[in-house]
């Protein structure tokens, strides 16, 4: 090797000897700073792990590292926690463990879910305890922790699960409370808004128990003073903080309701008001009240004096009658018998009977006079016990009776004087009472004689029945057949003018035959109506449907037309009757109206003398002139106003009909100023 090569191998080497110079020295730097900062990172990471490690132990929760295969890589729990696995799982799988196998399903499908998704999984399932014990509740979340790794964290929700149990049930409890409570809840703010209600909802009330929340109570169907009484009790209520008692009465369309209402601050600014109904209540008082009077006003009738005593003849309470007293009524609650004015004997008396009626249970009846300034009265008394070592003792002033009774004997002996003058004329009364067997006989022949009165009206209304049925087909048969024949000769051409006027004169006679015939098959037939079989008939029902019969008259003749039958609504009679006289009397009062003012038609009934139902029909027509035509008011064929077409057999048909009833009809009348026509139904 040349000098130069070891010149420039002795170069090199000393560079690198520098340079390792260089690092020994930063080396040592390096040691020297790193002898100073190790001990702090010791003391870091100690007092780290320390921290791990309190927090590991302070939590209540088990924290397992698992697999996606389901084996346990790490396990770290509480002591106090219950889980069922223990601290020697580590390696294990979970499905070899003792949980049930739905709870290991669960996890493992929340394991895969946690590792697929990088979402926190979380489950809830409940644990068999062993030895029979309550069951326990866990909460297990998964955390994906690497890649096939997930963290689980597991705590007992028992305690949990038992309080919201318990709450649960209290709501429920509370729920059932509010339901079964027959009062009514509200908060309401101090506007008198209803921010919230419970209650009964089958109670009666004054709002809408569906659609309450958010109204405010001027809108509750109240009046308007117990509407601010409810802002006056809501007001003092805020204000004072002390509870506001009301109580009021409310018109509901089912009836009058009673309600109290308790006001009590709930907030700042809400009170709670509860409203019960208090209406039975309210009813039983005012039961009880009126009791009370009707038994104050018996005891201030009856005329006796009542009093209860003790054993030992102490006035305990008084009711005083209408008898003359022997003490100041004033002062007697409280005083003894002994204080009386009664004599000795009687003050005795009355306070053994006293004990008898305690002893026995029996009624003990005394009599005793006492002497006033007005004279000698008689007192009747009774005792009977009360209660325990009490008794009630009425006084009855009986002087009257007693005087009756001395009257009554003095009565007994005139009556055996007037016995004595009664036997002496025995003669006088048999031949009175032959009169009487005399008089007997000669009503019975009269009984008899009505009888057969009776028979014969019943053969007469046989025979006019047969007159009918002889008028409607014997008699129309022959006018038909006239006028038949007299159709035939018209149809035929004469030339002689006398037979043609002669032809006619007899068809117009034969017309008005048949008319009459007519006329008078109407009136039997409506005759016999009144004999139909009679039944409730109620006025204002026959006077509508008449009116909508003849609605279409009314409207052209713009008739007024009241009625009222409040007084008589309803009457025993034949329907067909009663509807047939009401039509008649509105008809005759349609057709008679006055041209010159509107019709004014007034129907109503009243009860006369408890023997007729009096139906007047009252008009403002064209009336009659009753001078001169009063004695043919009734009469067939009469008519009054010849330019108005009719058959003048209205008014007969009436009162015929209701003659045969029993009864009778009056008629008022002035000429252009109206009618009225009052009918008398027999009861």
């Amino acid at each position: 090797m040349t000098y130069n090569e070891l010149s420039a191998a002795y170069k090199q080497l000393q560079e690198e000897h520098q340079n390792l110079k260089h690092q020994l020295t930063h080396i040592v730097a390096l040691e020297r700073e790193a002898a100073t900062i190790l001990p702090e990172a010791e003391r870091k990471i100690r007092q780290e792990t320390a921290q791990k490690n309190a927090i590991l132990k302070a939590i209540p929760d088990l924290i397992f590292i698992m697999n996606d295969k389901g084996i346990y890589i790490a396990s770290k729990g509480n002591e106090m926690n219950s889980y069922q696995e223990g601290d020697d799982i580590v390696g294990t799988s979970i499905s070899e463990s003792t949980l049930p196998k739905g709870a290991i399903d669960l996890i493992l499908a929340t394991n895969q879910k946690a590792l697929d998704t990088g979402e926190i999984q979380h489950i809830e399932y409940e644990l068999p305890a062993p030895n029979h014990a309550l069951s326990r509740y866990y909460e297990s979340r998964a955390i994906k922790y690497s890649d096939n790794l997930v963290i689980r964290l597991v705590r007992d929700i028992t305690d949990k699960k038992k309080s919201e149990e318990r709450i649960r049930l209290a709501e429920t409890h509370k729920r059932a409370i509010l339901r079964a409570i027959p009062d009514m809840l509200f908060i309401l703010n101090e506007r008198g808004d209803c921010l919230d209600f419970r209650g009964n909802l089958q109670a009666k009330s004054f709002i809408d128990p569906y659609h309450v929340i958010g109204t405010n109570i001027e809108n509750f169907n109240m009046p308007a003073h117990v509407i601010s009484w409810w802002h006056e009790d809501n007001q003092r209520a805020l204000e004072s903080g002390e509870i506001q008692i009301s109580d009021y009465k409310v018109e509901l369309p089912d009836g009058v309701y009673y309600y109290e209402t308790r006001t009590v601050r709930y907030t700042r600014r809400q009170v709670l008001k509860i409203v019960r109904d208090i209406t039975e209540r309210k009813i039983a008082e005012e039961k009880i009240l009126a009791e009370e009077s009707r038994k104050n006003a018996i005891l201030r009738a009856i005329p006796d004096m009542i009093f209860v005593m003790n054993e030992k003849g102490d006035y305990l309470d008084f009711r005083g009658g209408h008898g003359k007293v022997f003490i100041d009524t004033d002062i007697i609650i409280g005083s003894n018998i002994t204080d009386t004015k009664m004599p000795k004997e009687v003050v005795e008396t009355l306070i053994e009977e006293n004990k008898k009626a305690l002893q026995t249970g029996e009624i003990r009846f005394s009599e005793y006079s006492l002497r006033f300034d007005g004279g000698l009265r008689f007192y009747e008394s009774r005792a009977v016990r009360y209660a325990k070592n009490q008794v009630l003792r009425i006084v009855r002033d009986i002087t009257p009776q007693k005087a009756a009774e001395t009257e009554n004997k003095q009565l007994l002996e005139e009556l055996q004087v007037a016995n004595e003058e009664l036997s002496s004329s025995s003669e006088e009364i048999r031949q009175t009472l032959e009169h009487t067997l005399s008089l007997k006989n000669e009503v019975e022949q009269k009984e008899t004689f009505l009888r057969k009165i009776n028979e014969d009206l019943l053969n007469q209304n046989r025979q006019l029945s047969h007159y009918s049925y002889v008028v409607s087909h014997n008699l129309r048969a022959p006018v038909a057949t006239i006028l038949g024949l007299l159709n035939l000769f018209e149809m035929q051409e004469m030339e002689n003018e006398e037979s043609k006027e002669l032809l006619a004169m007899l068809k117009t006679a034969s017309t008005k035959l048949d008319d009459v015939v007519r006329d008078l098959n109407f009136i039997l037939s409506e005759t016999r109506i009144v004999q139909e079989q009679q039944q409730v008939v109620y006025f204002e029902e026959e006077t509508h449907n008449i009116l909508g019969n003849l609605a279409t008259q009314i409207q052209n003749s713009g008739a007024i037309i009241e009625y009222n039958f409040d007084k008589a609504p309803r009457i025993w009679a034949s329907k067909t009757f009663i509807h047939n006289v009401l039509l008649n009397l509105v008809t005759n009062a349609i057709k008679f109206r006055a041209n010159n003012r509107t019709l004014n038609l007034q129907i109503d009934t009243k009860i006369i003398d408890e023997k007729y139902i009096c139906l007047k029909v009252k008009d403002n027509g064209m009336g009659i002139d009753l001078p001169n035509q009063e004695e043919n008011l009734f009469k067939l064929y009469k008519r009054f106003h010849p330019q108005i077409e009719g058959k003048g057999i209205g008014l007969y048909l009436v009162k015929t009909q209701v003659e045969i009833q029993g009864g009778r009809v009056e008629l008022e009348s002035a000429e252009n100023k109206g009618t009225t026509v009052k009918i008398y139904f027999a009861i």
